[in-house]
């Protein structure tokens, strides 16, 4: 299974905002460190605002910053979030003989409970739990090093 750039660049944003979880952060400032796209990046924020994951704040010294604890963000609820779908397999967009009867597709739909079942043993404070060695990569510094 191959997740979307969306749920992807969701995960990473919730962990951007995680490590500068002592400010508000921009979506330009969390595009040019985690590498991806500032409008992609907006429509992801907005979404993840909705959702309640991050808290939005606007004017000077605004921006998104997380909204839950890292450690209750569990990351199978969030992918089922923000994929569109996590069909494997559309048996009704074909003709299929066997459509109905088919132990193929309850072998696929088992796996993919399976996958969400896994990500859901992890929660964002564990994929965020090297914060010193995530911090060096992103090349964050401290909010008053940074230019707007």
């Amino acid at each position: 299974m191959l997740l979307s750039r969306y749920s992807d660049n969701s995960v990473r944003l919730l962990m951007h905002l995680t490590l500068q979880a002592d400010r508000y952060v921009t979506v330009g400032q969390a595009a040019k460190h985690g590498g991806m796209s500032r409008n992609h990046l907006m429509k992801i924020s907005q979404h993840l605002a909705q959702l309640g994951y991050i808290a939005t704040a606007r004017g000077k010294g605004g921006g998104m910053r997380l909204a839950k604890d890292p450690a209750s963000i569990r990351l199978g609820d969030l992918i089922c979030q923000t994929e569109s779908s996590l069909e494997i397999i559309r048996c009704e967009h074909i003709k299929c003989p066997v459509s109905g009867n088919c132990i193929f597709k309850q072998c696929l739909t088992e796996a993919r409970n399976r996958f969400v079942e896994t990500l859901n043993s992890y929660t964002l404070a564990d994929v965020a739990a090297n914060s010193g060695q995530l911090k060096n990569l992103l090349k964050l510094v401290p909010q008053s090093a940074e230019s707007p």
